[in-house]
């Protein structure tokens, strides 16, 4: 029950900062519309942020071989 709560909570959150951004774009307030709208895709994904930011979530990136071997004739 407490989840559902939580969700519901964060799902009606992310609805009234919804709002307020289409009044301040209606009321011509871009900056304010833009923050606003920033909010919320911080607000939707924070899980995924606080993982990143303490770091137990890791960011890997893959570089193709071919790549490689291309720039190291190139430095050569």
């Amino acid at each position: 029950m407490n989840k559902l709560l939580q969700t519901f909570g964060k799902i009606a959150f992310i609805i009234l900062l919804l709002v307020f951004a289409i009044a301040f774009f209606l009321y011509k307030q871009y900056w304010i519309a833009f923050f606003t709208l920033a909010l919320i895709l911080v607000v939707s994904s924070w899980g995924r942020v606080k993982k990143l930011i303490i770091g137990k979530d890791k960011v890997e990136v893959q570089i193709p071989e071919d790549l490689i071997k291309r720039e190291d004739k190139e430095n050569k």
